[in-house]
């Protein structure tokens, strides 16, 4: 009877699995079936300052420290270095491994399945945590705009926590291992702010899991987990020494080190670091993805409000087409940003888990989410977020503060899985409780559907409209096709939570079984994301396969005919942004 029982769990691995792997397919089917690629604008830029370097290597065979094709000329530390001894460096880089259209999305889904399998929970009801985390729009926006190091980093993250979970849970061994192993390959990924947001995870993980055991009068915390723990971040670190030590000393004459200007102290400018800053209200696209309009800009149909407006002021049908390709919806403060969904089943299930789960496990994940909204925040939160600039060690190196609702986004998809885990497995009825956690949520979506017509939508970009000879009718439509926006997004989400709650409240009646119930939701869940990530990732992005040529200019030629060296183009129209010439 055991072993039939361990065949089926097996079994509902696999399909969990497979689910995994069918993800990526779908997301970049053109590159995996179709060989074609994205056109990624910073891997891009990385392509072109790290040329002379990669280069050089090949020919020289052996590694540079100094390109002078960066600026005036700059070392290698950011851009590509090799270094001797590096035992997890090269398994990165190999083209499958690192840049495989497919492969970080699979290795995060893995990474965060591992985290929730150490909380013991269903495979089928883990699968949902973790498509709402690796599949988020936050990490496919994130991908689209080449960020891979981020991409990367973000992939490993759940792979450490699941590692300090272990430990702290008396399993020492895998414990040991999974720490060691996903913070080296973490730390290597050199995204640094990732990393600096996964310390902040773990750091609010530490003290929580301490005070539980030291309630509990358990001497094995200061005898073996504390030891342990510190030994596995010490290998990790050690793995990329190298790394680190040149980062630091390099960081002294950046930016981000000492200023030789009396007037500051060390780290970035404040009003650096907070240009992009969520306003309060604007977290809530993790719920309802257009709640300020989507993305910077974004496509409309012929139906919509502006496309109308034009054809009744005589524009052609082509013409409109341009026009409506790439809108500025976007209704918020920032100059540029796009919204990070994680899913309306996902906050659904995660509000649930707050209300039915014990405080032991909910409180520290409760924290960790309130913390990454915090942040993101910014300057919008001064009194909280100016304090840790000033005061919290290394917070003042890192600029683009809404990144840090990835902190969020990981506290909700594991308080999700939680939630629903609790669900399934419960003796008493938590009927009650599923109803308060479908009307707080969809109940929400449905108030912001029917008073979205309220709201004036205008934006700091419509002066700028104004001043490229907008007329106030055009303008007034683009109003229009945001509130629209606001409200099937809204309608939308109402829509998930109630499938999600009748899903549920099918299993606690005993209608469906819970395999299926949870098979449905995990369906849901991927149905509801996968179709908010096409919006920023669709066929269109893809094109032909080629190997990237650098096309030489007339100045180019010119520099590398010149007997001496030293030479440069300077590009007077985006010199420190553009790394082609």
């Amino acid at each position: 009877m055991q072993l039939n029982l361990n065949t089926k769990k097996l079994g509902r691995h696999g399909l969990v699995i497979g689910i995994f792997l069918i993800i990526p397919i779908i997301l970049f089917h053109p590159a995996i079936l179709f060989d074609k690629t994205i056109e990624r604008h910073d891997s891009q830029q990385w392509r072109s300052a790290a040329k002379a370097i990669i280069d050089f290597r090949d020919k020289a065979n052996e590694e540079p420290l100094w390109t002078n094709s960066m600026f005036s000329g700059m070392p290698t530390t950011f851009i590509s270095t090799i270094y001797d001894g590096d035992l997890i460096g090269p398994i990165k880089r190999t083209p499958f491994f690192l840049y495989g259209s497919y492969t970080v999305i699979l290795i995060s889904c893995i990474c965060f399945y591992i985290l929730l399998q150490t909380y013991k929970i269903d495979p089928l009801v883990a699968a949902i945590g973790s498509i709402c985390y690796s599949c988020s729009s936050y990490v496919i926006i994130g991908y689209v705009a080449g960020h891979n190091s981020r991409i990367i980093a973000i992939a490993y993250l759940p792979l450490v926590v699941a590692g300090f979970n272990l430990i702290f849970n008396k399993k020492y061994r895998s414990g040991f291992i999974a720490t060691a192993i996903g913070l080296a390959v973490e730390i290597d990924a050199n995204h640094l702010q990732m990393t600096y947001y996964l310390a902040l995870i773990l750091v609010v993980l530490s003290i929580h899991q301490l005070i539980i055991t030291i309630k509990e009068k358990d001497t094995t915390v200061y005898s073996r987990k504390i030891p342990i723990l510190l030994a596995a971040v010490v290998i990790a670190i050690g793995a990329n020494f190298g790394k680190l030590w040149d980062i630091i000393d390099y960081g002294k004459y950046s930016t981000r080190g000492k200023s030789e200007l009396a007037s500051r102290g060390s780290g970035l400018n404040k009003d650096y670091i907070f240009e992009f800053s969520n306003s309060i209200a604007e977290p809530l696209v993790l719920f309802i993805p257009n709640f300020y309009g989507g993305a910077s800009q974004e496509k409309l149909s012929l139906n919509s409000n502006i496309a109308e407006a034009l054809r009744s002021n005589g524009v052609s049908r082509n013409q409109i087409k341009d026009y409506v390709r790439a809108m500025p919806t976007y209704w918020g403060e920032q100059r540029l940003t796009a919204p990070y969904y994680v899913g309306a089943i996902a906050v659904f299930l995660a509000v649930l888990g707050i209300i039915i789960l014990e405080r032991r496990i909910k409180v520290w994940l409760i924290i960790v989410t309130a913390l990454g909204i915090l942040l993101s925040w910014g300057d919008h939160f001064e009194s909280f977020n100016y304090f840790l600039f000033n005061y919290l060690p290394g917070y003042n190196k890192f600029r683009s503060v809404t990144f840090a609702i990835l902190i969020a986004i990981f506290g909700i998809s594991v308080l999700a899985s939680l939630g629903l885990q609790k669900v399934l497995t419960s003796e008493k009825s938590l009927i009650k409780p599923l109803l308060t956690a479908s009307a707080a949520t969809g109940g929400f979506a449905l108030l912001v559907a029917i008073f979205a017509g309220v709201g004036g939508y205008s934006a700091p970009v419509d002066k700028a409209l104004l001043a490229q000879q907008w007329p106030q009718w055009l303008i007034d439509a683009l109003r229009e096709d945001r509130a629209d926006l606001l409200r099937k997004d809204a309608l939308r989400t109402a829509f998930y939570v109630v499938s999600a709650t009748v899903m549920i409240f099918l299993i606690l009646k005993k209608k469906i079984s819970k395999q299926t119930g949870a098979l449905i939701i995990v369906i849901l869940t991927l149905l509801d994301i996968i179709l908010i990530d096409k919006r920023y990732l669709n066929s269109s992005d893809f094109v032909k396969k080629q190997q990237v040529n650098f096309i030489t200019s007339e100045a180019d030629a010119f520099i590398l005919n010149q007997s001496d060296s030293g030479e440069r183009i300077l590009n007077l129209l985006n010199p420190f942004n553009d790394a082609t010439p």
